[in-house]
């Protein structure tokens, strides 16, 4: 079964495993960035066999979504395509940072054309990663995005007539949400960063197994 919809996601704690040879500084990382491009593919998978597959593609003014899920052996399949309003990251030289990401969905629904606005917001601390003994990395060739606060929102309105919103704000503690990414290259005007992991939790009883893959090119703004 195919169908089109739309479909909003955020991160989770990722254990990171991945080698590179980007060293940077603090005055190559601070910057206001536009995320050029970004690719992401996401997979879990239960001790049942239920499968949930992800991919998210970003370019500076589309996003598209290719969604798979899989329970009783039966695939629904969802495919998203909307445009890109903002995708930008502020890097701070004061250890913080804050990231804004707004797109939209239009279509027609009953007859009517719906436009659906997606915002989310992130922030928090940043810092680069201690090199350990032993490790495949270098000094300064991974950054911790420490996530505190995540905010999002979605509005849909039909033939611009508002029909429904919600909105939600999360906060955690330091160490609750971080990103660990790789740094593959450090320029003055641009930035690509890598981050591949994979982590485990309990869902009702159910053992899930998940991993991600992500790339992401940025820019000066």
């Amino acid at each position: 079964m195919k169908k089109n919809t739309f479909l909003g996601f955020g991160f989770a704690v990722i254990a990171i495993g991945m080698v590179s040879c980007g060293k940077s500084t603090t005055g190559k990382i601070a910057n206001n960035w536009t995320v050029v491009s970004s690719e992401e593919n996401r997979t879990s998978l239960q001790s049942n066999g239920d499968k949930d597959y992800t991919h998210t593609s970003f370019t500076e003014t589309t996003i598209s979504t290719h969604h798979e899920q899989t329970s009783s052996g039966v695939t629904t399949i969802q495919e998203s395509s909307g445009k890109v309003s903002a995708n930008t990251i502020n890097i701070k030289k004061d250890g913080t940072w804050i990231w804004n990401k707004e797109w939209y969905y239009e279509g027609e629904q009953n007859g009517m054309l719906l436009h659906t606005d997606i915002k989310t917001i992130q922030s928090g601390t940043w810092n680069f990663v201690a090199k350990t003994k032993g490790d495949d990395f270098k000094k300064n060739e991974r950054i911790a995005l420490n996530v505190l606060k995540e905010s999002n929102s979605v509005f849909q309105k039909q033939d611009q007539v508002l029909v429904s919103s919600n909105g939600s704000e999360t906060t955690f503690a330091a160490g609750g949400n971080m990103w660990i990414y790789t740094i593959v290259k450090s320029k003055n005007k641009e930035l690509e960063l890598e981050l591949e992991g994979n982590y485990q939790r309990t869902v009702d009883g159910e053992t899930v197994s998940s991993d991600m893959v992500q790339s992401m090119s940025l820019k000066e703004k």
